[in-house]
């Protein structure tokens, strides 16, 4: 039960900026519409700055592409992270037929997890193609291969900050005591 609590607390967040994503992939959120948006902001700037607006309206969706597929796999690497956890504690469970240690369950979940950044990065890479796919049956919208490859890009670069951040954070290990530096016990 515990990890099932646990399993929900992990991908929540990421089941719900699944949904954000659904959500930006419609056509509400084609550029047409965009572009509509932001016509007003642009038009602060005064009439010259019009000119710029599809420019500035390429930038804002390509960076928010970026942002939004860097969110995710930072999301999904939280889950799997747990996820990889779990399973770890799962099989100690049946090898050793007792529970994994509080500081080595605790360790799983802490510092940086190479198995649960790389599928992080697959989810994003996969989303990613299945909502260009999801996109180009509307009219209004198009599925592109460069947005597969610039959101992937994103999810790339947040594993770098994920993996940047833990290892320079990274707690350091307990302290060992004399007689086991000496070798003795």
């Amino acid at each position: 039960m515990l990890y099932r609590k646990s399993m929900w607390r992990a991908w929540l967040p990421t089941l719900l900026w699944l949904m954000v994503i659904a959500i930006e992939s419609t056509p509400a959120f084609s550029s047409a519409h965009t572009a509509l948006w932001i016509r007003p902001l642009v038009a602060l700037f005064g009439p010259d700055a019009l000119h710029y607006l599809l420019y500035i309206n390429a930038v804002l969706r390509k960076t928010g592409h970026f942002i939004g597929y860097g969110t995710l796999s930072w999301l999904a690497y939280r889950g799997w992270r747990e996820t990889l956890a779990i399973h770890e504690e799962l099989q100690y469970e049946r090898r050793h037929r007792q529970s994994l240690p509080g500081w080595f369950a605790q360790a799983l979940r802490s510092g940086w997890n190479h198995r649960a950044a790389a599928l992080a990065v697959l989810s994003t890479i996969a989303v990613a193609a299945l909502d260009e796919w999801h996109q180009s049956f509307f009219p209004s919208r198009t599925g592109v291969v460069h947005d597969v490859i610039l959101d992937s890009f994103g999810g790339i670069f947040a594993q770098s900050l994920v993996m940047f951040i833990a290892l320079t954070f990274a707690r350091p290990a307990a302290p060992r005591s004399a007689r086991e530096e000496v070798g003795q016990t």
